[in-house]
C-alpha cells in the first residue's frame, strides 16, 4: 500500500469516538480530519506528528519515531526495530502486533487487514500505561490519489512534546 484514502473511526482511551477522513502516503505522510465537532486535526510529515487544536489555536508536534504509527508510515517493517509480537487470524481477519525493540519508542501497535486479501481495515495503538486507541477504517480507496497540500504541516504555535 502507498496510499490510502478512508473514513475513520477513532476510539480512544477513555471511550470517546471520534470519526472523519484519514488520508496515508508511505512513507511517512498521514493526515486526520475529524468531523465537527472535533478541533483537531493531526498530520504526519518529514518526521514529526503535527497536533493542531482550532479551539486552543495550538499546535503541538513529536516525532513519529518515538510512536508506533512508524511502523504504519514507514516504506518497510525494519525487522532490527520492530518485534512481531502475536498473530490472530479468524476466517476474515488477519492481525498483527508489533512492538518497538528499541528504547526510543514505547507501545505496541496492532494492525488489521481483512482476510485473504490483506487489506488495512483498521489499527490500535497500545500506550506503556496500557490505553489503548483504536481505529477503524471504511469506505477505504487504496492506490488513491492523493495532493500534497493534505500533508503540510499545520502553523506553529504550540510545544515540542519529548518525555
Amino acid at each position: 500500500m502507498k496510499t490510502l484514502k478512508a473514513r475513520f473511526l477513532q476510539v480512544s482511551p477513555s471511550g470517546s469516538v471520534y470519526e472523519g477522513d484519514v488520508s496515508i502516503r508511505r512513507p511517512g505522510q498521514l493526515r486526520f480530519d475529524y468531523d465537527d465537532p472535533s478541533p483537531q486535526l493531526i498530520v504526519a510529515t518529514n518526521g514529526l506528528v503535527y497536533v493542531h487544536d482550532a479551539d486552543l489555536e495550538t499546535t503541538d508536534s513529536y516525532p513519529v519515531s518515538e510512536t508506533p504509527l512508524k511502523f504504519l508510515l514507514s516504506k518497510s517493517l525494519d525487522r532490527e526495530a520492530a518485534e512481531l509480537v502475536d498473530v490472530m487470524r479468524s476466517e476474515d481477519r488477519v492481525s498483527l502486533i508489533i512492538a518497538a525493540t528499541d528504547s526510543e519508542m514505547e507501545g505496541e501497535l496492532a494492525l488489521a487487514f481483512t482476510a485473504p486479501d490483506m487489506e488495512l481495515i483498521g489499527w490500535g495503538v497500545r500506550e506503556p500505561n496500557n490505553a489503548v486507541t483504536t481505529v477503524e477504517l471504511s469506505e477505504v480507496e487504496i492506490g488513491a490519489k492523493l495532493n500534497n497540500r493534505l500533508f503540510r504541516a499545520p502553523e506553529a504555535g504550540g510545544t515540542f512534546l519529548r518525555d
